[in-house]
């Protein structure tokens, strides 16, 4: 499987953003990585994420096989690639990743990604 990111990262924030209805999570890695997900609303209230919690997010160029029903799982198209940030929209949505993410994603590639709970 072509791994462009796995990472355990901690939601740092959950604030509402300027578009109605939706969320933007806030979390951080290791080192410098920083992740920021617009999530819609009635996804947050499915999911119920909060400061503090730990997660682990998959960035894939192949469908991630091991997904299970508790994962938030999506399909996306990389809009920015370079040394300081990748973005992601996700049906027009955003994944913003700041910090090294691995692999040879280019932009305009179809990405998979993978958000789940750590233990």
């Amino acid at each position: 499987m072509s791994i462009a990111l796995n990472e355990d990262i901690t939601i740092s924030s959950l604030e509402k953003a300027e578009i109605p209805g939706v969320y933007i999570l806030k979390a951080r890695g290791k080192g410098r990585l920083r992740v920021e997900l617009d999530l819609p609303m009635k996804l947050q209230e499915l999911l119920h994420f909060r400061s503090g919690d730990k997660l682990n997010i998959t960035i894939s160029k192949e469908e991630i096989e091991d997904v299970v029903d508790d994962d938030l799982y999506m399909r996306g198209v990389v809009l920015v690639k370079d040394r300081e940030a990748t973005i992601i929209s996700i049906g027009g949505l955003m994944l913003r990743v700041k910090g090294k993410v691995d692999g040879k994603l280019d932009e305009n590639d179809e990405v998979f990604v993978r958000v789940r709970r750590s233990n």
